[in-house]
C-alpha cells in the first residue's frame, strides 16, 4: 500500500467516523444490542487503523 492510498483510505474511515457520530448525536433512541464494552473495543480498533493508515511510514518505493 502507497502513502498516498494509505492517507486516502484513513481520510474516508475518518470522514465515515464523523458522519456517524453526526447521525448518532441526532439520533438518541437508536443503539447497539450488545454491552457498552463491545461498542468500546470496536471503536477503539476502528480509530487505531485509521490511525495506523494515517500516521505508519511506508517505505518510498523506487
Amino acid at each position: 500500500m502507497t502513502k498516498k492510498s494509505a492517507r486516502s483510505a484513513a481520510a474516508g474511515m475518518l470522514a465515515a467516523a464523523l458522519c456517524f457520530v453526526l447521525y448518532a448525536a441526532n439520533h438518541p433512541e437508536r443503539s447497539f444490542p450488545w454491552p457498552n464494552g463491545v461498542t468500546y473495543a470496536l471503536y477503539a480498533a476502528y480509530f487505531a487503523a485509521a490511525a495506523v493508515l494515517l500516521l505508519a511510514p511506508f517505505p518510498d518505493k523506487r
